[in-house]
């Protein structure tokens, strides 16, 4: 027995096989080339090796073949204490499994990965390819009020101007100024740069006026307005000696001592100066009887007056005033006849709104009211009129347009608005062209189906009617058409079934070459027919024209065209 033989006994044929194959490796094993066993080239795997045993020597595992199509092997038992473990990538360790083998974590020699006992972190990172861009910036955003990031430049100038030992900025208001020793203080926090003090006030003493200066005891300071009081009339001024006084009360600047006065004598005007021996005095303004108001202020003559009384020094004369009249403009300047004044503040009536702008003659127009400096004018509009068929013309309306208007275009006539189309550009079409464009067309019968006849009488198998136009029209026929005897001689016609004549016959027997060279020749005839009045209906028609045979017409085709 070979051992291609050997191997494939079964325990049924007594003979029980524990490894059928050896193989080097698992592609060895793929291709079924066998280190020890059958061969490829001997045998292929069959039905029967299903259920037996291989070993790879390379990892020395045992394989159990399961299945041939398609071929699967699956690994039987534990690994074997030769087989290795194998580190892979980033890993340290490993052999066989004689004992316990341990895999370690290769830690990256830049420090950028830290291997602990009992997980991996990252370390620090060692280039800026590692760190990558985070945010904004370059790699980090810069650091807001309310969000931490990157300090930006700009803050660190600002950071750099603070003092060293400086402290934050206070949130609580400065002490309040007062007249005491100057003191350290005991805060710690720094002062705002727009900070301010209050400052303790409080009210003057009441004497403001002694013997001697006398810086005072207050602690409190005085108001840059601060007042003294200063309550007691001074003295009448009199024609006696000057004294100082015993007031320990300030003057006011604006402090006036009464005079003593008097009534002047009646006469204010007196035939000579004379000082008086009287010890009142006379008030600046004092007036020598002048009771009566003067006269108002109106445009009229100015005269010296009549009284004997003198004016007051801020005698007032009144302005007698009036309501400028309605009509604040004219046609011309007048001067006006009123001898009233008007007050600086006048304001002339202008009530009524502006006229419309419309296309019409310039006027100054008639009313008397002046314009306000922001007046508006409406536009007086309207819709814009159907476009037409005139000429350019400006038109008549004194309404404007919007700048949004649009034309109704409306149904518009041919003439010369348009250009006419050419070959290569789209336009109105010519009348000319239309009256071709009618001419151009194809009038058409088409009658399907096989039919026959053997006698001399012309059967119709397709027509047409010609419209009466007056028009000459090329009629032509197609039919495909077939005939059973060679010496039969058969015709194909047109005929013009109005006027009962013949416009053109072609005569067929078997032995022509288009029937002859053809299962199913097509026969074609063509006349031109002018039609002149009425409609007239041509047909195609077939029959037998002498000898014995039978002429058969499958399909018939009847056209006619204008002749351009």
């Amino acid at each position: 027995m070979s051992l291609g033989g050997h191997a494939r006994q079964t325990p049924d044929k007594g003979i029980h096989v524990a490894i059928s194959w050896v193989f080097p490796d698992a592609s060895a094993r793929a291709a079924f080339t066998p280190a020890f066993g059958i061969p490829t080239l001997e045998e292929e795997l069959a039905e029967d090796d299903i259920g037996k045993f291989a070993w790879d020597t390379d990892t020395d595992t045992v394989y159990l073949l399961r299945s041939i199509n398609p071929t699967v092997w699956t690994p039987v038992g534990g690994a074997s204490p030769n087989t290795l473990l194998h580190a892979g990538a980033g890993l340290s360790g490993g052999g066989n499994l004689t004992s316990d083998r341990t895999f370690n974590v290769v830690a990256h020699p830049d420090g950028s990965i830290v291997a602990n006992p009992d997980n991996i972190q990252v370390g620090i990172l060692a280039t800026d390819a590692q760190h990558g861009a985070r945010g904004g910036g370059t790699t980090h955003a810069l650091a807001t009020t309310s969000v931490p990031g990157f300090m930006s430049d700009v803050d660190k100038v600002k950071l750099n101007s603070v003092a060293s030992g400086a402290s934050a900025l206070t949130s609580a208001a400065p002490v309040a100024v007062t007249k005491s020793a100057a003191v350290l203080g005991v805060g710690i926090e720094a002062a705002r740069h727009d900070h301010k003090h209050d400052v303790s006030t409080a009210a003057p003493a009441a004497i403001g006026v002694a013997t001697a200066p006398s810086e005072g005891t207050a602690t409190t300071l005085a108001r840059s307005d601060h007042t003294h009081q200063a309550n007691t009339a001074p003295a009448n001024v009199t024609k006696a000696a000057a004294a100082i006084g015993s007031s320990g009360e300030p003057a006011r600047a604006d402090h006036k001592h009464d005079v003593s006065t008097a009534a002047p004598s009646a006469m204010g005007v007196a035939t000579a100066s004379a000082e008086g021996s009287a010890t009142t005095l006379a008030r600046s303004d004092h007036t020598h009887q002048s009771n009566t108001a003067p006269v108002a202020v109106t445009k009229a003559t100015a005269a010296i007056g009549t009284s004997g009384q003198p004016a007051r020094a801020d005698h007032k004369h009144d302005v007698s005033t009036a309501a400028p009249g309605v009509n604040g403009l004219s046609t011309a300047s007048v001067e006006g006849t009123a001898t009233t004044l008007a007050r600086s503040d006048h304001t002339h009536q202008s009530n009524t709104a502006p006229a419309n702008v419309t296309r019409a003659a310039a006027a100054i127009g008639t009313s008397g009211e002046p314009a306000r400096a922001d007046h508006k004018h409406d536009i007086a509009t309207a819709s814009a009129v159907t476009l037409t068929d005139a000429t350019d013309a400006e038109g008549s309306a004194t309404s404007l347009a919007r700048s949004d208007h649009t034309h109704s275009h409306g149904a518009r006539g041919g003439g010369t608005l348009h250009a006419l189309a050419t070959t290569s550009t789209a336009g109105f079409m010519a009348a000319a062209d239309k009256a071709l464009l009618g001419r151009v067309g194809v009038i058409s019968s088409y009658s399907p189906g096989a039919a026959s006849t053997s006698g001399p009488t012309p059967i119709t198998k397709a027509s047409i009617i010609l419209p009466a136009e007056n028009e000459t029209f090329i009629v032509e026929a197609s039919v495909l058409m077939s005939m059973s005897n060679s010496t039969a001689n058969g015709a194909v016609r047109l005929q013009n079934i109005t006027s009962s004549t013949t416009l053109s016959t072609r005569d067929l027997d078997a032995g022509l070459s288009e029937i002859s060279n053809a299962s199913s020749p097509v026969i074609r005839v063509e006349y031109v027919q002018t039609v002149a009045a009425g409609p007239q209906t041509v047909a195609v028609q077939y029959y037998i024209a002498s000898g014995s045979g039978t002429i058969t017409v499958s399909d018939a085709l009847v056209t006619a065209r204008r002749k351009l």
